[in-house]
Protein backbone atom coordinates (compact mmCIF):
# COMPACT_ATOMS: atom_id res chain seq x y z
CA UNK A 1 0.00 0.00 0.00
CA UNK A 2 2.95 2.24 0.96
CA UNK A 3 4.02 3.72 -2.54
CA UNK A 4 7.49 3.82 -3.96
CA UNK A 5 9.69 6.45 -2.45
CA UNK A 6 8.16 6.77 0.67
CA UNK A 7 9.41 5.47 4.30
CA UNK A 8 8.37 1.62 4.84
CA UNK A 9 7.56 0.85 1.12
CA UNK A 10 8.19 -2.90 0.32
CA UNK A 11 8.76 -4.00 -3.10
CA UNK A 12 8.79 -7.69 -2.15
CA UNK A 13 5.22 -8.02 -1.25
CA UNK A 14 2.12 -8.59 -2.67
CA UNK A 15 0.05 -11.11 -4.82
CA UNK A 16 2.05 -12.44 -7.68
CA UNK A 17 0.57 -13.26 -11.04
CA UNK A 18 -0.03 -17.05 -11.29
CA UNK A 19 -3.08 -18.35 -13.00
CA UNK A 20 -1.67 -22.15 -12.65
CA UNK A 21 -1.99 -21.72 -8.79
CA UNK A 22 -4.88 -20.14 -9.84
CA UNK A 23 -6.53 -22.87 -11.99
CA UNK A 24 -5.41 -25.34 -8.63
CA UNK A 25 -7.14 -23.57 -6.47
CA UNK A 26 -10.24 -22.94 -7.91
CA UNK A 27 -10.27 -26.92 -8.95
CA UNK A 28 -9.58 -27.38 -4.84
CA UNK A 29 -12.30 -25.65 -4.09
CA UNK A 30 -14.57 -27.73 -5.91
CA UNK A 31 -14.94 -24.95 -9.21
CA UNK A 32 -12.41 -26.98 -11.84
CA UNK A 33 -12.00 -24.34 -14.86
CA UNK A 34 -14.36 -21.67 -12.95
CA UNK A 35 -17.21 -24.41 -13.74
CA UNK A 36 -19.66 -23.10 -11.20
CA UNK A 37 -17.84 -20.18 -10.34
CA UNK A 38 -20.72 -16.98 -8.92
CA UNK A 39 -20.63 -14.49 -11.74
CA UNK A 40 -18.32 -11.41 -10.06
CA UNK A 41 -18.58 -8.13 -10.77
CA UNK A 42 -16.63 -5.33 -10.15
CA UNK A 43 -17.89 -1.81 -8.85
CA UNK A 44 -15.72 1.19 -10.27
CA UNK A 45 -15.49 4.81 -11.39
CA UNK A 46 -15.23 5.93 -14.73
CA UNK A 47 -11.04 6.62 -14.53
CA UNK A 48 -10.85 2.64 -13.36
CA UNK A 49 -13.03 1.27 -16.10
CA UNK A 50 -10.28 -0.18 -18.39
CA UNK A 51 -8.67 -1.66 -15.79
CA UNK A 52 -11.58 -3.61 -14.44
CA UNK A 53 -12.42 -4.53 -17.99
CA UNK A 54 -8.81 -5.88 -18.48
CA UNK A 55 -9.29 -8.26 -14.88
CA UNK A 56 -12.73 -9.65 -15.84
CA UNK A 57 -10.94 -10.36 -19.70
CA UNK A 58 -8.65 -11.68 -17.34
CA UNK A 59 -10.37 -13.66 -14.82
CA UNK A 60 -12.10 -15.35 -17.99
CA UNK A 61 -9.39 -15.94 -20.37
CA UNK A 62 -6.87 -17.56 -17.20
CA UNK A 63 -9.20 -18.87 -14.68
CA UNK A 64 -12.16 -19.62 -16.62
CA UNK A 65 -14.35 -17.30 -14.07
CA UNK A 66 -17.41 -14.94 -15.62
CA UNK A 67 -16.78 -11.27 -14.40
CA UNK A 68 -18.57 -7.83 -16.05
CA UNK A 69 -17.25 -4.70 -14.92
CA UNK A 70 -19.81 -1.84 -13.53
CA UNK A 71 -18.75 1.71 -14.15
CA UNK A 72 -20.21 4.02 -11.50
CA UNK A 73 -19.80 7.87 -11.50
CA UNK A 74 -17.51 8.21 -8.67
CA UNK A 75 -20.37 10.01 -6.09
CA UNK A 76 -22.22 6.93 -7.13
CA UNK A 77 -20.21 4.89 -6.65
CA UNK A 78 -18.99 6.21 -3.16
CA UNK A 79 -22.28 6.32 -2.03
CA UNK A 80 -22.91 2.49 -2.97
CA UNK A 81 -19.74 1.92 -0.94
CA UNK A 82 -20.72 3.93 2.21
CA UNK A 83 -24.12 1.56 2.20
CA UNK A 84 -23.53 -1.75 0.94
CA UNK A 85 -20.22 -2.39 -0.64
CA UNK A 86 -19.66 -5.27 -3.20
CA UNK A 87 -17.72 -7.59 -2.88
CA UNK A 88 -14.88 -6.49 -5.24
CA UNK A 89 -14.49 -2.64 -6.35
CA UNK A 90 -11.63 -0.07 -7.62
CA UNK A 91 -10.77 3.55 -6.62
CA UNK A 92 -8.13 5.03 -5.68
CA UNK A 93 -6.80 5.97 -2.93
CA UNK A 94 -4.95 9.85 -2.56
CA UNK A 95 -2.88 10.57 1.43
CA UNK A 96 -3.92 13.72 3.11
CA UNK A 97 0.02 14.32 3.75
CA UNK A 98 3.09 12.87 2.27
CA UNK A 99 3.06 10.64 4.79
CA UNK A 100 3.33 6.71 4.71
CA UNK A 101 0.65 6.39 7.70
CA UNK A 102 -1.28 8.54 5.68
CA UNK A 103 -1.58 5.75 3.33
CA UNK A 104 -1.60 3.04 6.22
CA UNK A 105 -4.76 4.66 8.10
CA UNK A 106 -6.88 4.85 4.67
CA UNK A 107 -8.54 1.51 4.76
CA UNK A 108 -9.18 2.00 8.49
CA UNK A 109 -10.66 5.63 8.11
CA UNK A 110 -13.36 3.82 6.06
CA UNK A 111 -15.70 1.37 6.57
CA UNK A 112 -16.01 -0.02 3.10
CA UNK A 113 -13.70 -3.18 3.20
CA UNK A 114 -15.88 -5.13 5.91
CA UNK A 115 -13.75 -6.73 8.57
CA UNK A 116 -10.92 -5.32 9.81
CA UNK A 117 -7.28 -7.80 9.16
CA UNK A 118 -6.74 -9.08 13.01
CA UNK A 119 -4.05 -6.78 14.82
CA UNK A 120 -3.60 -4.24 11.81
CA UNK A 121 -5.07 -1.22 13.62
CA UNK A 122 -2.82 -1.91 16.62
CA UNK A 123 0.42 -2.13 13.98
CA UNK A 124 -0.64 1.09 12.59
CA UNK A 125 -1.18 2.94 15.94
CA UNK A 126 2.12 1.40 17.25
CA UNK A 127 4.27 2.60 14.46
CA UNK A 128 2.97 6.08 14.72
CA UNK A 129 5.06 6.32 18.31
CA UNK A 130 8.22 4.69 17.26
CA UNK A 131 10.75 7.88 16.75
CA UNK A 132 13.68 6.61 15.45
CA UNK A 133 13.12 6.96 11.27
CA UNK A 134 14.62 3.27 10.58
CA UNK A 135 12.46 1.74 13.08
CA UNK A 136 9.54 3.70 11.85
CA UNK A 137 9.94 2.70 8.47
CA UNK A 138 10.59 -0.83 9.46
CA UNK A 139 6.96 -0.74 11.59
CA UNK A 140 5.46 0.71 8.36
CA UNK A 141 6.37 -2.30 6.29
CA UNK A 142 5.35 -4.76 9.05
CA UNK A 143 1.65 -2.95 9.27
CA UNK A 144 2.17 -3.12 5.31
CA UNK A 145 2.76 -6.45 4.65
CA UNK A 146 0.02 -7.81 6.61
CA UNK A 147 -2.77 -5.49 5.06
CA UNK A 148 -1.16 -6.48 1.49
CA UNK A 149 -1.39 -10.17 2.56
CA UNK A 150 -4.59 -10.30 4.01
CA UNK A 151 -5.67 -9.44 0.82
CA UNK A 152 -8.27 -7.51 1.50
CA UNK A 153 -6.77 -4.90 -0.58
CA UNK A 154 -4.37 -5.46 -3.54
CA UNK A 155 -2.70 -1.98 -4.91
CA UNK A 156 -2.82 -2.48 -8.75
CA UNK A 157 -0.55 0.87 -9.54
CA UNK A 158 0.64 3.52 -8.40
CA UNK A 159 -0.26 6.80 -10.24
CA UNK A 160 3.22 9.03 -11.56
CA UNK A 161 3.54 12.41 -12.90
CA UNK A 162 6.05 13.18 -15.00
CA UNK A 163 6.73 16.76 -16.02
CA UNK A 164 9.23 18.29 -19.00
CA UNK A 165 10.31 21.60 -17.60
CA UNK A 166 12.44 24.23 -19.84
CA UNK A 167 16.31 24.42 -19.14
CA UNK A 168 15.66 28.05 -18.20
CA UNK A 169 13.01 26.90 -14.96
CA UNK A 170 15.46 26.90 -12.33
CA UNK A 171 12.75 26.23 -9.47
CA UNK A 172 9.66 24.17 -10.10
CA UNK A 173 8.35 22.75 -6.74
CA UNK A 174 5.91 19.96 -7.12
CA UNK A 175 3.86 19.25 -4.57
CA UNK A 176 3.18 15.93 -3.61
CA UNK A 177 -0.87 16.44 -2.90
CA UNK A 178 -1.43 18.30 -5.99
CA UNK A 179 -1.05 22.13 -4.46
CA UNK A 180 0.56 24.23 -6.70
CA UNK A 181 2.29 26.86 -5.83
CA UNK A 182 3.41 28.53 -9.13
CA UNK A 183 4.06 31.70 -6.94
CA UNK A 184 7.41 29.63 -6.19
CA UNK A 185 8.49 29.07 -9.85
CA UNK A 186 11.89 30.53 -10.78
CA UNK A 187 12.58 31.40 -14.05
CA UNK A 188 15.85 32.26 -15.60
CA UNK A 189 16.10 34.92 -18.63
CA UNK A 190 17.30 32.87 -21.31
CA UNK A 191 20.27 33.91 -23.27
CA UNK A 192 19.22 35.97 -25.98
CA UNK A 193 21.44 34.98 -29.41
CA UNK A 194 22.67 37.24 -32.04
Amino acid sequence: MIPRDMPGYSPNIGIEFDAQRGRELLRKAGYPDGKGFPELEIFTHPGGATRGKYLCDAWQKYLGIHAHCRVLDFAELIRSLDNEPPAIFMTGWTASMPDPIAFLRGPLEVEWFGDEVEGYRELVEASTRVSNPEDRARAYQGADRQLIESGMLIPLNYARRNLLVKPHVIKFPVPALGNWFLKDVLLQQPEQSL
